[in-house]
């Protein structure tokens, strides 16, 4: 039950990547464009360019780290948002958050921003942690670290090829 809490939020941001779009495979295209593509690389070559090299481009720990960061934030509002609608939150949110912290805790990021949103999201868990019932406290906290996160997806575009938006 407690890695489905983990794999689904994971598997939603990577399955959200590889909706639909204008991007079609080379199969798709007729021998002529096949042909003509290399020669005429436009922007539309371009981007796809960037977007293969992008996300290599970051640091693994700073991607593993936004990811992370991500869940954690993410348990956090499901957990206030239980106990605003429902006054309680299950008996095993707490044990969920307690890994939760330590997985951020184990977490290097190269990235200052990254450095920063992993300090406050270990803030956040020892309060959740310590006062359960404080879900607004918790809430808001969740919503300043998926803004923060937001901040970061926008300052590196490379990011969106794991988490888009």
């Amino acid at each position: 039950m407690t890695m489905a809490r983990y794999v689904i939020p994971v598997a939603l941001i990577l399955l959200a990547g590889c909706g639909g779009g204008d991007h079609k495979s080379n199969s798709a295209r007729p021998a002529q464009q096949q042909q003509s593509a290399p020669a005429d690389k436009g922007s539309e070559g371009q981007d796809e360019e960037q977007d293969k090299g992008g996300v290599e481009s970051l640091p693994p720990e700073d991607r593993r780290s936004f990811l992370q960061i991500g869940v954690a934030s993410s348990n956090l509002s499901t957990v206030a948002s239980l106990i605003l609608v429902k006054g309680f939150a299950p008996p095993w949110e707490r044990p969920t958050l307690l890994r939760l912290r330590r997985s951020v805790e184990l977490l290097r990021p190269p990235d200052a921003r990254l450095r920063r949103l992993r300090t406050q999201t270990l803030l956040a868990l020892g309060r959740a942690i310590r006062a359960p019932r404080a879900a607004r406290a918790m809430l808001a906290d969740a919503n300043r670290i998926q803004r923060e996160l937001e901040a970061y997806s926008k300052a590196k575009p490379a990011i969106g090829g794991i988490a888009p938006e």
